[in-house]
């Protein structure tokens, strides 16, 4: 005499509004599906994250604060089981930026030799330096972040000191801030 069993190896799946990833906190839906040719019951384990909406489900819910990787194990009565992984991809979304070195030497030795803005989801900046006399030796309009200051006003070498900076930024979402500061000119 001989038994038989079948049992469909387990899919799974997610749905999302986006195959590029989602967001963070985004509710996602997974799917497993497994079929046992005996007819008898399916049982679902998931496993890689606390977040779930049930661990023995089918079709939990999870939302996800970082890329995750989700287990779910399919087993039948019998103890035959199969185990798939999937993964939720999470953009990350840094968000307005503006990041302003705190010194610089243009000295051409190739390393710091330009004070230049780093930032994310910069639209333009309004970007003015003076020196120790509130003279103004910079400024410009622009939407390029890779345009910078030489350490040069007029043709000529700035001298080593603290120089004081006010910079209007628009992010891409339209709000604007005003930065005020100051850094080092060093050779």
């Amino acid at each position: 005499m001989s038994l038989e069993a079948g049992f469909t190896i387990p899919s799974a799946m997610f749905y999302t509004k986006d195959d590029d990833g989602i967001n963070a906190n985004d509710t996602v839906f997974l799917e497993a599906n497994a079929f046992s040719s005996l007819g008898d019951s399916i049982t679902y384990q998931w496993t890689g994250s606390d977040d779930f909406s049930c661990t023995d489900c089918p079709n939990p819910s999870v939302s996800p604060a970082a890329s995750t990787t989700y287990t779910v194990v399919a087993s039948n009565e019998i103890g035959c089981s199969e185990t798939v992984q999937l993964s939720v991809n999470v953009n990350v979304q840094i968000g307005n930026i503006l990041t302003i070195p705190n010194a610089f030497s243009p000295n051409n030795d190739g390393v710091n030799d330009n004070l230049r803005l780093y930032g994310s989801d910069v639209k333009s900046v309004d970007w003015s330096i003076f020196n120790r006399w509130g003279n103004e030796v910079f400024s410009i309009k622009t939407d390029d972040l890779s345009e910078s200051w030489d350490g040069f006003h007029k043709g000529k070498v700035c001298e080593i000191g603290v120089y004081v900076y006010q910079i209007q930024v628009t992010f891409n979402d339209e709000t604007s801030e005003l930065y005020k500061g100051h850094f080092t000119l060093i050779r």
